[in-house]
């Protein structure tokens, strides 16, 4: 358990900087548009895990609901909103740590021994469960730890289009 909370605190960490700091920032060097400052990194963060064995098992529907839309585009997001990366980290790390520790499912691209482990795989409850959590750790996020202002992106230079 300790190697398993400092490790995927290091591997949460590094991607979600990687991902919604530096790739988003490489972006805005090419458009400071918020849609497309969401959706590249939604996008470059979806094709390494597409080799992921739940990718491969639950096909498009896990593709799109556990990598595209909920880490990739969901939590660029919140970091352009919140102006940070420490919520996205910390949601990536409770999500990595829990399918760790607490659930895995059989063939997953972590073999570790968990408390329940799921024998198959089933993409439609894993999706359905991402639309219930999500908006609870929104509600909770923006609703605990509600910050006195928002930072604001910052305008387009007139150099840059």
């Amino acid at each position: 358990m300790p190697l398993a909370l400092v490790l995927t605190a290091i591997q949460t960490t590094t991607e979600e900087l990687f991902f919604r700091g530096y790739i988003v920032q490489g972006a805005s060097l090419v458009w400071t548009n918020r849609v497309f400052l969401a959706l590249v990194p939604a996008v470059i963060f979806t094709l390494p895990h597409l080799l992921n064995p739940e990718a491969i098992t639950g096909g498009w529907l896990t593709v799109f609901f556990n990598y595209f839309l909920v880490p990739g585009l969901v939590w660029t997001v919140v970091s352009l909103i919140d102006g940070t990366t420490e919520l996205a980290i910390g949601v990536h790390f409770a999500n990595n740590i829990g399918g760790s520790l607490l659930m895995g499912v059989a063939g997953n691209a972590v073999n570790a021994s968990v408390l329940f482990t799921v024998s198959k795989f089933h993409a439609t409850y894993t999706a359905l469960s991402i639309l219930v959590v999500v908006p609870v750790f929104l509600a909770i996020a923006y609703g605990v730890f509600k910050r006195k202002t928002l930072t604001r992106f910052p305008k387009p230079r007139e150099d840059r289009g």
